[in-house]
């Protein structure tokens, strides 16, 4: 290395140059949701644009889909997502007396147990 510098250096699996993720099978209601508050513990959380727009337009933000996220339920079964190849869990809970559902997803190129990746995708009111 010159001059101190780290490079990182990607070294899975890989398409176009990219990781390429590796669908996992759908985890149990009950892990799903321990993996997902655990997201929030750990501090590994991916907030898309579209949630972002979603947001602003529909009132809610990180601070209401992380009390839905740790205090809610799973809503339904998941839905797997083909073009990221991951599955997607709807949580419902409380905020302020109304219900707000969010839809999440667990990014499958990241280890569900030792750092899983919550990736927060959108979010309306019921």
């Amino acid at each position: 290395m010159n001059g101190g510098e780290r490079k990182f250096v990607y070294s899975g699996p890989a398409l176009h140059g990219r990781p390429k993720p590796q669908a996992q099978a759908p985890l149990s209601p009950s892990s799903a949701l321990q993996t997902i508050r655990d997201c929030w513990t750990k501090g590994r959380i991916h907030i898309t644009p579209h949630f972002k727009r979603r947001g602003v337009e529909r009132r809610f933000d990180t601070l209401d889909a992380e009390t839905v996220t740790k205090k809610g339920r799973l809503r339904g079964a998941p839905e797997f997502c083909v073009s990221f190849q991951n599955w997607k869990y709807s949580i419902a809970g409380f905020v302020e007396g109304r219900e707000l559902e969010i839809i999440v997803a667990l990014d499958p190129a990241e280890d569900y147990h030792d750092s899983p990746l919550l990736v927060l995708l959108t979010g309306f009111w019921r």
